[in-house]
């Protein structure tokens, strides 16, 4: 008789540090998620959507020349991102990440660009 060893995972501890409109003209906020030892930080900007929620674009790095995701929070509480992670398991970091922060009430209305065109206007 064979016996099959089952392998048991370790759980990794995830944080996250929010640090909203770190630029204010163009609203941007910071986002930095730890993955145990992995930090990693992302520029967080709202953007708008044609097709529903609330859409945002992530800038990995310290500059903002670094990959870029698109994460839309759906009205049903989901989140879609068009990371790696995201398009193989389903979920990924960057949906969680934003999703605790809307369930804690710390994610506000991010300005979307378009917002911003419009106050630039009106002032």
């Amino acid at each position: 008789m064979n016996a099959t060893k089952t392998r048991v995972r370790k759980q990794v501890v995830r944080t996250l540090n929010f640090i909203p409109n770190i630029f204010p003209l163009d609203g941007t906020a910071a986002l930095i998620i730890r993955t145990g030892k992995l930090l990693v930080g992302y520029w967080l900007t709202a953007i708008p959507s044609a097709i529903g929620g609330r859409a945002f674009e992530l800038v990995k790095g310290e500059r903002r020349g670094g990959e870029t995701y698109h994460l839309r929070i759906l009205s049903d509480g989901r989140a879609e991102c068009d990371c790696k992670g995201h398009v193989h398991h389903g979920h990924c970091k960057h949906g969680d990440a934003l999703l605790k922060l809307l369930e804690l009430g710390e994610l506000p209305d991010l300005r979307s660009a378009d917002q911003i065109v419009d106050s630039k206007i009106a002032a």
